[in-house]
């Protein structure tokens, strides 16, 4: 994959969405390490998995609406692949 950012009011070309598919169980406390997700797990408000679909799905149809590549990730079974572990950005042709 090639990259190139030279400005950050560039157009977005391309883009990694997570996939929300066989996420897995909803999990417990001790699994949890985002403030958001223990948030809404104690509320009893933890998003189910076909919600997380339909958003997501939605997402990406409004990108490619605007002509913005997505990759997504292959499928890991009942394994959580919506969110991101490591960020990484780009700057002129270097990824960090």
């Amino acid at each position: 994959m090639e990259f190139l950012v030279s400005g950050e009011t560039s157009r977005l070309r391309s883009v990694i969405i997570g996939i929300a598919n066989s996420s897995g169980n909803i999990p417990v406390l001790s699994e949890l390490y985002d403030p958001k997700s223990i948030e809404n797990l104690k509320k009893g408000t933890y998003p189910l998995e076909t919600d997380m679909i339909k958003e997501l799905e939605n997402f990406v149809g409004v990108l490619k609406k605007y002509d913005v590549e997505v990759f997504r990730p292959r499928l890991i079974k009942d394994y959580n692949q919506i969110f991101t572990r490591d960020i990484g950005f780009v700057i002129d042709n270097f990824f960090f």
